[in-house]
């Protein structure tokens, strides 16, 4: 199945080749590297992959040690991919990253399967659409129509307004002739 970079859900863990591209692909547009080498990045991310990591782990992974204290501020002349050997170096167990080593520390975010991701997302797709109303029982009919009624009451005819502001705009105006003058009538 193919996902969008754009929707790759960032807990997923990338099972395949396509997947690990798309996942790339997406780790690219949420850390804003319009620009990144994606082979290399792949080569880098790859390994991580297949331990078990996903985007959202390696994006926390790289803002934060496995202590939870911030990682030092990324320098302008890092590519990516150094960028990103650099901070998960301190994601290995043993604190180096010597060839042949390969024990690295917990994912800070726990990944899931696309399948177990689908499932959930389905389900909480399911249970946030909206529920077919059944027929209205008698007290619900005689409820919704004293409602309508009660609502009516309020709306006043535009006619009977405009007829109203005329009325008393006329007592105003007659209210300010002297007590014995009579209003002229046209």
């Amino acid at each position: 199945m193919f996902i969008h970079p754009q929707h790759w859900p960032g807990r997923v863990v990338p099972s395949s080749d396509q997947d690990v591209v798309t996942a790339v692909e997406s780790l690219c547009l949420r850390a804003g590297w319009p620009g990144a080498d994606r082979r290399e990045l792949g080569q880098v991310l790859s390994p991580w992959f297949e331990a078990g990591w996903c985007v959202d782990a390696v994006l926390r992974a790289v803002d934060l040690t496995p202590s939870g204290t911030l990682q030092t501020e990324w320098r302008e002349t890092d590519e990516p991919h150094e960028f990103l050997q650099k901070r998960l170096r301190a994601w290995f167990d043993d604190g180096d990253t010597a060839a042949g080593s390969t024990d690295r520390a917990a994912p800070p975010v726990a990944g899931m399967s696309l399948g177990r991701w689908w499932r959930i997302h389905r389900r909480t797709a399911e249970t946030a659409a909206p529920r077919v109303r059944g027929p209205l029982g008698e007290a619900g009919q005689r409820a919704r129509e004293q409602t309508t009624a009660r609502a009516r009451t309020f709306r006043r005819d535009p006619v009977d307004a405009v007829r109203e502001r005329q009325r008393r705009r006329e007592e105003a105006l007659d209210s300010l002739l002297p007590e014995a003058t009579r209003p002229p009538t046209f």
